[in-house]
């Protein structure tokens, strides 16, 4: 897919419109009195109709094993019993980042410390583990893992890499189902800024770096062009590719942005509003974007209206980490209490 370099100016941000009552008509939820910490925050994965939580287990209730996963089926029922039968193996000094689920197979990244030694990540899927090199020329380094996508025959961790003690780079690695690095791609953060996501159409990867969007071939790493979406600040969020459309919204300096570019990149709408953190994004039937973060001591969910209007933002619990829709339904977790472990699931029907 051809890219070109983008441009454009937003309107001055939006005023929030904070309501009471979620447009959402619950239809079931869960809560454990463990699972969510500042960096081991409670994830969701949706397998077809099988959703599994993916919360920390630090404190050993189940498994000396950091990460675990909780299954259900989407509409409520058939819920596993509280013992796992799925975990994500960290040790001690570690935490998951990320995981998806694919036909009842997993894929996760995490954060992973060498005792006395540098940080680096380790990635599980269903061929065996994946593990970062620390070394770079005869040093050990510091290396991170920000996000992880499944396609369907290969596989991408959105990763950071430190070439020095002063410059560090965006690397995307691209691997094969069996685990064979097919190609890796190092993008200095001094001219392309932090990627913290990435998505999917055909053979182009979406690589977000607010406020800009890189485009890479997916089959070779090759970079296809840049897309400035905001006039501002770095920040961080999310991106997704819908099936016709690329959404996407970043939070920088107390300022939610959203947008929405077509299959070639051209903008379709962009605003922005003062708003919370983007932890996760979806997009429900109506084809709305809902947007899923925290505001001070509050989860916030924001829902934008299919022609970029703000629907409105609505708190719940102390945090909302991750979200999907699927299956009519959307999903969300997070953390239930500020200063707090507590951890809770919500499935709900998004209200016309």
């Amino acid at each position: 897919m051809a890219m070109r370099s983008i441009f454009f100016l937003l309107c001055l941000p939006l005023a929030p419109v904070v309501r009471a009552q979620l447009p959402v008509t619950i239809n079931w939820s869960s809560f454990l009195p463990y699972g969510s910490e500042v960096n081991a925050p409670g994830l969701i994965s949706i397998d077809q109709d099988t959703v599994a939580w993916m919360v920390l287990d630090e404190d050993g209730h189940w498994t000396t094993w950091d990460g675990i996963i909780r299954e259900f089926i989407t509409d409520g029922t058939g819920i596993t019993g509280y013992t796992p039968h799925l975990y994500i193996n960290c040790g001690s000094l570690d935490h998951y980042i990320d995981f998806e689920m694919r036909n009842d197979s997993l894929w996760g990244v995490s954060s992973w410390q060498y005792l006395s030694g540098p940080i680096t990540y380790c990635a599980n899927s269903p061929s065996g583990d994946y593990s970062q090199n620390a070394m770079e020329n005869g040093e050990y380094l510091h290396d991170g893992v920000l996000d992880l996508l499944v396609g369907s025959n290969n596989w991408f961790i959105c990763a950071w890499h430190e070439v020095s003690f002063t410059q560090r780079d965006a690397r995307i690695v691209a691997l094969d189902m069996s685990n064979t690095v097919l190609w890796q791609v190092d993008l200095p953060e001094a001219d392309f800024g932090v990627v913290h996501t990435l998505a999917q159409r055909g053979d182009t990867l979406v690589l977000g770096a607010f406020p800009h969007l890189h485009w890479i071939d997916a089959t070779s790493g090759a970079l296809l062009g840049s897309t400035t979406v905001y006039n501002g600040a770095s920040g961080t969020g999310r991106v997704m590719w819908d099936g016709g459309n690329f959404l996407w919204a970043a939070h920088a300096n107390d300022t939610l942005h959203y947008g929405r570019l077509d299959a070639q990149a051209v903008p379709l709408f962009a605003n922005a509003l003062p708003g919370s953190s983007v932890n996760s994004i979806a997009k429900d039937a109506q084809d709305r974007l809902w947007i899923g973060g925290t505001t001070g001591s509050s989860g916030a969910l924001t829902r934008i209206s299919a022609t970029g209007a703000v629907d409105g933002t609505w708190t719940y619990g102390a945090s909302v980490t991750d979200m999907e829709f699927a299956n009519g339904r959307l999903f969300w977790a997070g953390r239930l209490l500020p200063n707090a472990t507590e951890s809770y699931l919500v499935c709900g029907t998004p209200n016309p």
